[in-house]
């Protein structure tokens, strides 16, 4: 798939996939006649990094954990730590975000005028 039709097809812009090449969160992929073009297997991985920014990864951590799938057979428990930091990351969010919605909504049944 060319850049173009990844980038459509994902929604995001072609500078964002090269940005990610250049960073080395994806490998670069050129054809012979020089332009980019992705197998499926990029067209996941995109995928999975849309994803886990939408959850609140930042490429910092993406591109960490992306190094660390890549050698699974000793990393596993190194994956499962940075997740399980992520998720009790996401939990107290979910928390401070609950506790800030029953202010608000204490807030707009208060008897006193805004």
């Amino acid at each position: 798939m060319l850049i173009g039709e990844l980038s459509k097809a994902l929604g995001i812009p072609s500078s964002t996939i090269r940005y990610y090449e250049k960073i080395n969160l994806i490998p670069k992929m050129r054809a012979n006649n020089g332009y980019r073009n992705y197998p499926d297997e990029i067209v996941h991985l995109l995928k999975l990094i849309i994803q886990a920014k939408e959850l609140g990864f930042t490429l910092s951590e993406i591109k960490e954990l992306s190094s660390l799938i890549q050698d699974l057979g000793q990393e596993r428990g190194k994956i499962r730590l940075k997740l399980e930091d992520k998720l009790h990351d996401l939990e107290n969010r979910i928390k401070e975000l609950r506790t800030f919605k029953k202010n608000i909504s204490a807030l707009l049944n208060a008897k006193c005028p805004l």
